[in-house]
């Protein structure tokens, strides 16, 4: 039995509003980091609408906030002068 969902935040927004969200957000509490409870806190929601990071709420069968999990990308630049030819051509199979 499955006693917890993942959702995104942006979703989330969808379905219960952005008040709702910021509401839930700001009652997360992480004391062991602080950097993590203040960026779900002030940033999580503005990184996923400005598609920087987006956060996944983890929340229990109550809908209270346990858990997070956030995904971003970021791209890299590899100048070619600094490549062999072997190297670039494998680099090329997954970019």
């Amino acid at each position: 039995m499955n006693d917890y969902m993942s959702v995104n935040i942006l979703d989330l927004i969808k379905i219960i509003g952005e008040d709702n969200v910021n509401q839930l957000l700001s009652d997360f509490l992480c004391p062991k980091n602080p950097e993590i409870e203040n960026f779900i806190r002030k940033n999580a929601l503005d990184f996923a609408k400005r598609k920087i990071s987006v956060t996944h709420l983890i929340l229990n069968k109550n809908d209270n906030l346990d858990a997070i999990f956030v995904l971003t990308h970021k791209a890299v630049k590899i100048r070619d002068a600094a490549l062999s030819s072997t190297l670039k051509r494998k680099i090329k199979r997954y970019a």
